[in-house]
């Protein structure tokens, strides 16, 4: 995982780059409710942890960054309610409920000369749902393709719609 940033403070800009690697396990579990007319109700659960390294950089102008590792475990609730368009795909609304147990993490901030330090931290524990509606199409027995947009709300973390996609494999 990268970033890259400007920020201009008094007037000076200030920019700086990173990178750090991070290692997540998931979860998941859901079972299809077949309705009538092609319709099907699907209730999921999924588990999620993730731990992201630490890492420590200097900006352009001279102040240390130290971030902290951070440990998130994640549990979502949630279901999906589609019609199958034909024998491979589906399209379908969503709605989750999110938990964060974890996910404390925090930052250090010290000037060039090494006298002023700022210290943040934040309790990583949260609760937010989602709302969206995707589409998914069979690859093979074992994997399809997926699309979605959804957006969530509530909690110390929201967003405009957000986009996401992937390949799913089955084993």
């Amino acid at each position: 995982m990268g970033n890259s940033h400007t920020f201009l403070v008094n007037g000076d800009q200030s920019d700086s780059s990173f990178g750090t690697w991070y290692q997540q396990a998931s979860v998941e579990t859901g079972r299809n409710y077949d309705l009538k007319d092609g319709w099907y109700f699907e209730p999921q659960a999924q588990l999620q942890y993730t731990h992201m390294n630490s890492k420590s950089y200097t900006s352009s102008d001279g102040i240390n960054h130290d971030l902290d590792s951070v440990n998130s475990f994640i549990g979502r609730l949630g279901f999906r309610l589609g019609q199958n368009i034909n024998e491979k795909t589906s399209w379908y609304v969503k709605g989750d409920i999110l938990h964060e147990f974890s996910g404390d993490g925090g930052i250090m901030l010290t000037s060039s000369n090494g006298l002023e330090r700022i210290n943040y931290s934040r309790d990583g524990k949260d609760t937010w749902y989602d709302l969206g509606a995707g589409l998914t199409t069979e690859l093979s027995p074992a994997s399809s393709l997926w699309f979605e947009f959804e957006r969530k709300f509530s909690g110390t973390y929201s967003n405009d719609w957000e986009f996401n996609g992937g390949i799913a494999w089955k084993f």
